[in-house]
């Protein structure tokens, strides 16, 4: 089964009560895309996990994806999505910072207090948006962000790579955070940080075919490396998932 496909099997979007509560309307959700059909990023099952709590959810995508990107982000039926145009500067290979820009550009069209940056491999269980709206309802003056878990699965959707799982901080106050290196997290500018290690931000790039998955890798290079170290490289070939002996099994739901 495809990684889009699967996951939006895995992620139903359910009824929530959040919005009767008035919670949601404190969070805006963003996102940037490029070339997610060829890729085989699970877009539209990454947006639908978290939108239940969102206000909004801006979508920047590059116009010049070399795929039906723009038409897969804008067929996301939801009043609460918004599809905006980017353009990504592909001769930028500094640090994989091109990513980190046009993520402060998604970040700077968000109108709610709080913003979570969702990347498009990535993915919210439902039984985690409680403890989110509860951190964002509760949190102090003084506290600008939350720190979750990232976890890495590993060729599926029951296998977890413990060296790949570390933290990331990726909800914040608008005004208090910006985007650096290549947006895997975010530069705090005021305030504090508060960690919420029980909430898992799911991780799905190595997850899938091993030869689309090293093309995904490869997609990645390009925004770090020059053309000459990545020929270097010499041609893609399938992911080697390693030995079992270094991943963990995951038995719970996506």
């Amino acid at each position: 089964m495809p990684l889009a496909r699967g996951l939006c099997r895995f992620f139903r979007m359910r009824k929530s009560t959040y919005g009767v509560m008035g919670v949601k309307e404190l969070i805006s959700g963003c996102m940037v895309v490029r070339n997610v059909v060829k890729l085989g990023y699970p877009v539209r099952a990454a947006v639908l996990s978290l939108l239940p709590i969102c206000r909004e959810f801006i979508i920047l995508a590059d116009p010049t994806s070399e795929d039906e990107t723009m038409e897969l982000v804008g067929s996301i039926d939801a009043s609460r999505v918004t599809v905006l145009e980017s353009e990504w500067d592909l001769s930028n290979r500094t640090g994989g910072t091109e990513i980190a820009r046009q993520t402060n550009l998604a970040i700077e069209q968000c109108t709610s207090e709080w913003i979570f940056s969702l990347q498009a491999d990535e993915g919210v269980h439902e039984k985690d948006h409680g403890r989110i709206l509860d951190a964002v309802r509760n949190a102090p003056d003084s506290v600008t962000s939350f720190v979750f878990t990232r976890v890495t699965f590993w060729g599926n959707l029951h296998t977890i790579r413990p060296d790949a799982t570390y933290p990331v901080n990726r909800l914040f106050r608008r005004g208090t955070h910006v985007a650096e290196g290549d947006a895997m997290g975010m530069k705090l500018l005021s305030g504090t940080r508060r960690e919420l290690p029980e909430v898992w931000l799911y991780h799905y790039a190595r997850v899938g075919d091993p030869m689309q998955v090293s093309v995904r890798a490869r997609n990645l290079d390009r925004f770090y490396l020059s053309d000459e170290k990545l020929a270097a490289m010499g041609p893609v070939r399938p992911h080697d998932f390693g030995a079992l002996q270094d991943v963990e099994y995951f038995g719970g739901s996506h």
